[in-house]
């Protein structure tokens, strides 16, 4: 099951920069939320549709009581009970932004963050494009850690460019980038890589503090840098898509009609559509997995949405120094961690609105995080089986973290 979410004002999703009141007046927004955001976003809006009592829910602490719950609202058993401690059967990919038609309301493409490999470059003929950096020689004299020494190094001749503007990979061009080529790049929408500027803009809101007395509080001007999506007659409209798995759950039981779904700071709210047609013209939001007799015995997962792993960067299932593992889906799959391409963690954290107390701050590897593996025990069809379209984050799982996709090693 999939769900599109067209905002209807501009979105906020704050970062992890301190925004105390009388200390700090502007506050940023991150351009997509995290996944715990659209997660808990779901199960409050189909929560609210079902008709449950959020204070009665809030009570259901312990497997008993949400067992007798489930006899009344069947949708617990999809939602589970407040807090991470009795997770339910739903399970959440995504979100990613997308595109949908304004006439049919059939979805027109899929956008994925820039894999960390996948970089801008100047020649030294001043040409520019994208390259894919592949891994080097090992090496001890670098610093990096444990089991991570080799570099990633782009092409002879080639200089990259910190200062280009970042990209989205439409859907086909996350298949190209997985198969081992580069996207395509024209500077506009018509190419595989798209310039966030072409998806959304940043629009700034100003406010200032109200007292209990209803006047202005003195010093209390304030600031936030939110993200509108672009609504276009041509391009479609822009918005984010979940994808939904879970056999318990029948929204076509549920009364969505005319219903405001809340998402973000501010409460802002977007118009939710049900993509029921999941034939065309996109099957699925994952491009379609490379066929098994291509690869050898290297390979890598390309993270399209932020992973928790046990031991910060690293999946706790691999050795802190050799970086060999077996994956949890599969364990008599083996492999070795040749390195990897990972960006600065995100740092959050929430408020659990179901027990009112703030959530724990967590770091999270950022999508477009890359790893590439050597394939020591099993077969490529296993490493598809076991990791493409698969969460391979370590906690919240359920909710969309650590969508992966599997790609060949270009060296």
């Amino acid at each position: 099951m999939r769900l599109f979410l067209e905002p209807e004002d501009f979105l906020f999703f704050r970062d992890n920069r301190p925004f105390v009141s009388g200390e700090s007046f502007a506050a940023t927004s991150l351009d997509l939320p995290l996944p715990t955001v659209t997660y808990g976003a779901i199960r409050s809006y189909l929560l609210g549709a079902s008709g449950i009592d959020f204070g009665a829910y809030a009570q259901l602490t312990d497997a008993n009581s949400l067992n007798t719950a489930c006899q009344s609202f069947p949708l617990l058993k999809a939602m589970g009970g407040p807090g991470t401690a009795l997770p339910g059967s739903l399970k959440v990919r995504g979100p990613y932004f997308a595109s949908l038609n304004h006439h049919d309301e059939k979805l027109r493409d899929v956008f994925f963050p820039q894999p960390l490999d996948l970089v801008a470059y100047k020649s030294q003929a001043n040409n520019s494009g994208y390259t894919i950096l592949k891994p080097g020689t090992a090496s001890n004299s670098t610093n990096l850690p444990l089991p991570c020494k080799q570099l990633l190094q782009a092409p002879a001749g080639l200089k990259l460019d910190d200062k280009a503007t970042p990209v989205y990979v439409k859907r086909d061009g996350v298949g190209e980038y997985l198969a081992g080529n580069v996207p395509s790049y024209t500077g506009t929408v018509g190419g595989e890589l798209v310039e966030s500027s072409h998806i959304f803009a940043s629009e700034f809101r100003y406010g200032i503090a109200i007292t209990p007395e209803y006047v202005t509080d003195k010093g209390m001007l304030y600031s936030l840098e939110g993200r509108r999506l672009h609504q276009n007659f041509n391009q479609g409209l822009y918005g984010l898509v979940l994808e939904l798995e879970d056999a318990n759950l029948k929204l076509n039981q549920l009364d969505l009609a005319n219903r405001p779904f809340f998402i973000g700071g501010e409460r802002r709210f977007a118009r939710l559509v049900v993509l029921d047609d999941d034939t065309a013209p996109i099957a699925s939001f994952a491009p379609d997995p490379l066929p098994a007799a291509d690869f050898g015995d290297t390979f890598k997962l390309y993270l399209a949405t932020p992973a928790l792993f046990n031991n910060g960067w690293l999946p706790g299932w691999l050795d802190s120094q050799t970086g060999i593992g077996h994956p949890p889906h599969d364990p008599t799959l083996q492999v070795k961690l040749i390195t990897a391409a990972v960006g600065r963690p995100i740092i959050f954290s929430g408020f659990d609105m179901a027990l009112g107390r703030p959530k724990p701050i967590q770091q999270a590897v950022p999508a477009g995080s890359v790893y590439y593996f050597k394939l020591l025990a099993g077969t490529p069809d296993q490493v598809l089986n076991a990791f493409h379209n698969h969460s391979i984050s370590e906690q919240a799982s359920q909710a969309g973290f650590g969508v992966a996709f599997v790609g060949h090693d270009p060296s």
